[in-house]
């Protein structure tokens, strides 16, 4: 999980490059876990433990659970949006007179 550290995130533990602020860290947790995604250096199944992206991160599992459940938020979200896009259009309705048989 090492290739999850965002370049923009501090060196310095427990701070973020652009404030202090613990929303600003999660956010580049967020950020960072997003990248690694679309990049293919976190494969699918791979498990991210709180204890382990506090430690690649330098901050408490507080934040790294506030970036994790806004990570879910995104997902959860889109892939609503997905599924309301691919749904099938419902089939055309036929007057009641052409569904009866023919005598």
């Amino acid at each position: 999980m090492s290739g999850l550290v965002d370049p923009s995130f501090d060196s310095k533990p427990g701070r973020a490059a652009r404030g202090g602020r613990s929303v600003d860290r999660a956010q580049a947790i967020h950020q960072g876990v997003v990248t690694a995604i679309l990049e293919h250096r976190l494969l699918p199944g791979t498990k991210l433990g709180e204890d382990d992206l506090g430690q690649i991160y330098g901050v408490s599992r507080t934040i790294v659970r506030a970036a994790l459940q806004s990570l879910a938020r995104e997902v959860s979200s889109s892939s609503k949006r997905i599924a309301a896009r691919s749904s099938p259009a419902p089939p055309p309705k036929t007057p009641a007179k052409s569904l009866r048989r023919a005598r």
